[in-house]
């Protein structure tokens, strides 16, 4: 018999293992029956078994009823309340749904903890696991030929059942190299996932490929061939630095070409770089071989989407390099990250929690994000707003979480648009008892997940201001250790070596008990995996391309040093996904989501560090009223925040073309500016190259002294239109990079320029 998550049975076995509540000196009796399911339901993975169960309350007084499903003898969905009897009614109903993920027949029977222990009669259900297809690759077909550049595309459908979000994740195999690949699709009953992979060309010769499917389940479609024609004697590659890259609207990326000649004497290179399957550039070079030649090119970045790069060959042989593929993206690109709480997390019932999500934004313009939180797999709240950024930002959103329902409770964060992301899960409990838990912070060493051939450690950091008495560590329900305090009011303490651990979900729990003998635990997951990984990569500076030597590089605890290239390689990590996040004392700091396959080495997308400095960025412009009329003054307002460090010396300049009367605001002049001014038409002004200008139109211009770090300002202004038409904007922000001349501009490209030579952001009022 398969047995239920491990996530769920890692927290809810907290359970059966606090201290049952106190009861009142009059003691109500408490009966139970267990009504459904009632014969043995069969249901596909993922459908709908009811619980059902009634309590029978006798007497008078006031306990707390407290219970649970125990499905295949593991703690399932539970049931807590408080009662004054007798009570109004018959009997007190609790239904709940039961959890349906894994195939086979399972037992089930209610458990009553509180105020006596009871249990009803057992009886089973069924989940059917969906029947795998044979996964066929419906092309390239068995022994095609192509010549050499040529395009060609693996296809191949699995047929996946059941319900709700599946991942589906496995290898492309080819020739004996695996190449990782994960699709996530919604089924409701069943879907057909489409898997698709671009082949190589560039190499002539006999290449097999097939595909495994680890997930949702296993299965290993047939092996396949084809066949490249073609002469060897000169191959290419493209440096895969951009491999499946987001790369931010009409930034500026570069790729290297290497050619690996092996002729002798001089060799004319004649070829085309193909962008989207058309010529982009053409190559026209003379190079004595043999030789290894290499030539730097820039690729698009203009149009949003997908897009794939290669080099085709004409002479002296016909032959292409790898495709490398690239994201260009403008709205679309929001990582969803739950920031806080931590997995574990205990706060006394009615005490505030708050989560924290944290949306990472990229590309250039506003973006509207789509979702919902869920607390215990039902929707809570929805989440619904613009976003606009012109660069790579954070922006936070947070939730007040419910804390008035003892026990333990999940909670994640699913995002529908622009795309679809979750979250990973946390739990937190709400303490219902009358003395509060104590303070414990508990580090795994290293971080989950890891080898299985390693062991771990637990770092355990307690304040009690009654004194510790012990501290005990357990794996699996199973104690390891105990460390005797002595009364101590404040520990540090680091477990000794634990393990190896067997591959899997596995939990660990520290109770910590004071000398008035009450108990306070703290629970945590981790996955050790059977496989391990590597990771490569490069840190680059941001905008310019150039590699950053010295930046320190980690991944799940493992840290690695970039050289003279700007390139890592981290060894040893879990299989799984990752963060990975580059950092460098004269540079900002980067992540990025990586995911880590067994035996296979991961590509991270170059970590893009700027320089150490201010940062300021244009994130919001608003107008209103939304419908101006002419000759009547409406609101222009700007916010501008430093997302760097702290300025020396900076300003926001709002400027109008088409002849808008602009007048400062004295809500802005409240924010205490070092200079303010809107500077009319024929007004001396200072052009960005350091010579004095006659403005050509209103511009306001706001400076101050200071701007610290992660601080917003907001720039308003009355703007006055003079007639019916459509009106633009532009603006800018300029700061000061630490003491030095040098000063950074937001936005930091644009086809835009201002009177005064900086690229500006558009802002368009129309005015019927």
């Amino acid at each position: 018999m398969r047995r239920l998550t491990i996530a769920l049975v890692s927290i809810l076995l907290l359970a059966s293992m606090v201290s049952v509540p106190s009861v009142s000196a009059d003691t109500p009796s408490v009966s139970v029956i267990m009504e459904a399911p009632s014969e043995t339901p069969t249901v596909s993975a993922g459908g709908k078994v009811i619980g059902r169960v009634k309590f029978f309350v006798a007497g008078e007084g006031t306990c707390s009823i407290w219970g649970r499903f125990m499905i295949d003898e593991i703690p399932g969905p539970s049931f807590y309340q408080t009662i004054s009897a007798p009570i109004n009614s018959e009997y007190i109903l609790f239904e709940t749904e039961l959890p349906t993920s894994y195939g086979g027949i399972h037992e089930v029977y209610f458990e009553l903890l509180s105020p006596t222990h009871l249990k009803t009669r057992k009886t089973t259900y069924t989940v059917t696991e969906p029947e795998p297809d044979k996964i066929t690759i419906e092309s390239p077909k068995d022994g095609q030929v192509v010549s050499p550049g040529e395009e060609l595309t693996a296809n191949a459908t699995l047929k996946v059942t059941g319900f709700g979000s599946k991942a589906v994740d496995g290898f492309w195999v080819i020739d004996g190299e695996k190449e990782a690949f994960t699709e996530t699709a919604y089924v409701a009953g069943e879907a057909y996932i489409k898997l698709q992979k671009d082949l190589p060309t560039n190499v002539p010769g006999t290449h097999t490929l097939k595909l495994i499917v680890n997930s949702p389940y296993s299965v290993v479609s047939d092996e396949i061939s084809y066949k490249v024609e073609g002469d060897s004697s000169t191959l290419i590659n493209i440096d895969p630095i951009i491999e499946g890259t987001t790369i931010s609207l009409n930034s500026y990326k570069t790729i290297k070409l290497t050619f690996n000649i092996t002729k002798s004497g001089l060799v004319n290179l004649f070829g085309y770089l193909m962008v989207d399957g058309e010529v982009y550039y053409t190559l026209n070079e003379s190079v004595n071989g043999p030789t290894v030649y290499t030539k730097e090119l820039v690729i698009p970045t203009a149009t949003l989407g997908n897009h794939s790069v290669y080099f085709k060959l004409i002479t002296p042989v016909v032959a292409a390099s790898n495709i490398v593929t690239y994201r260009i993206v403008g709205t679309s690109w929001v990582w969803p990250y739950l920031m806080y709480p931590a997995d574990g997390t205990t706060v006394k019932q009615g005490d505030p929690l708050i989560a924290q999500l944290g949306l990472h934004v990229g590309g250039i313009g506003t973006v509207k994000i789509v979702g919902q939180w869920f607390i215990d797999d039902n929707p809570y709240a929805d989440v619904e707003q613009l976003l606009s950024a012109s660069s790579s930002t954070i922006i936070f959103e947070s939730l007040q979480l419910p804390t008035d329902s003892p026990g333990w409770h999940r909670l994640k964060f699913r995002q529908t648009w622009p795309q679809y992301e979750e979250t990973r899960e946390v739990w937190y409990r709400v303490w219902g008892r009358e003395q509060p838990p104590s303070f414990i912070d508990v580090t795994a060493i290293p971080e989950p997940p890891y080898p299985q051939h390693e062991t771990f450690q637990l770092r355990i950091k307690a304040n009690d201001d009654r004194g510790i008495k012990t501290v005990a560590v357990q794996l699996n329900s199973q104690l390891r250790y105990t460390y005797d305090a002595n009364g101590l009011q404040v520990i540090d303490y680091t477990t000794p070596a634990i393990g190896p651990v067997p591959a899997g979900e596995h939990w660990w729990r520290v109770v910590l008990t004071d000398i008035d003998g009450l108990e306070t635990d703290y629970i945590g997951r981790f996955t050790v995996t059977s496989g391990e990984g590597s990771l490569i990569g490069s840190v680059i500076r941001k905008n310019v391309n150039t590699p950053i030597v010295g930046a320190v590089v980690t991944c799940a605890g493992r840290t690695a040093i970039t050289d003279e290239y700007g390139k890592y390689t981290i060894t040893g990590l879990g299989v799984g996904e990752q963060i990975v996040s580059a950092s460098h004392p004269d540079y900002g700091t980067k992540e990025a989501r990586v995911i880590i396959y067994s035996d296979y080495t991961t590509t991270a997308p170059a970590l893009e560090l700027t320089d150490k400095g201010p940062e300021p960025v244009i994130y919001l412009v608003e107008s209103y009223p939304s419908v101006p009329v002419p000759g009547q003054a409406f609101i222009l307002n700007v916010y501008v925040r430093n997302d760097g460090e702290n300025a020396t010396e900076s300003e926001v300049v709002v400027s109008s073309p088409d002849g808008a009367v602009i007048v400062i605001d004295p809500d802005t002049e409240a924010q205490y500016p070092s200079f303010s001014h809107v500077y009319d038409i024929g007004a001396f002004m200072e052009h960005r190259d350091g010579q004095q200008i006659r403005a050509i139109h209103q511009s306001a211009v706001v400076r101050w002294n200071t701007w610290e770090t992660g601080t917003t300002r907001k720039l308003m202004l009355k703007v006055t239109p003079t007639e019916s038409k459509k009106y633009h904007f532009w603006i800018r922000s300029t700061m000061n990079i630490d003491n030095r001349d040098e000063r950074v501009n937001a936005p930091f490209l644009s086809e835009i320029l201002d009177q005064t030579g900086y690229p500006s952001k558009v802002y368009e009022v129309v005015v019927p």
